[in-house]
């Protein structure tokens, strides 16, 4: 059986390794785990997770999905199943900002009243 924090914490670093990749990787694969430390990678195929885990006598199965809205991670095993989503951060634009003057400065000569 298979321990749920190796399961878990596999999980994570697959989204993280996923998250930080360049964008011109595959959009759609999976990681199949051998109970004797084999590891089969799929590329860009259509399949069911568990079924892909079974036809490669995996143990445990992630399947990683790329998008625009984020990355996704489904993990399989026979007895557990996990989802771990991660969604790109929209940084605010402060575009409005710039047609809009941040301060004024004044010359004291300028602005002084005072008469000679």
């Amino acid at each position: 059986m298979v321990r749920v924090e190796s399961f878990f914490e596999n999980a994570c670093r697959i989204l993280d390794v996923a998250a930080t990749a360049a964008a011109d990787g595959p959009d759609e694969f999976a990681v199949l785990m051998g109970g004797d430390g084999g590891l089969r990678i799929l590329m860009n195929q259509t399949f069911r997770l568990d079924s892909a885990a079974a036809d490669a006598g995996a143990e445990i199965a992630y399947r990683v999905v790329r998008s625009k809205s984020g990355v996704r991670v489904e993990g399989h095993t026979r007895a557990q199943d996990c989802v771990l989503e991660s969604r790109p951060v929209v940084k605010p634009q402060a575009q409005w900002l710039l047609d809009q003057p941040l301060y004024r400065m004044t010359s004291p000569l300028l602005t002084s009243t005072a008469s000679s």
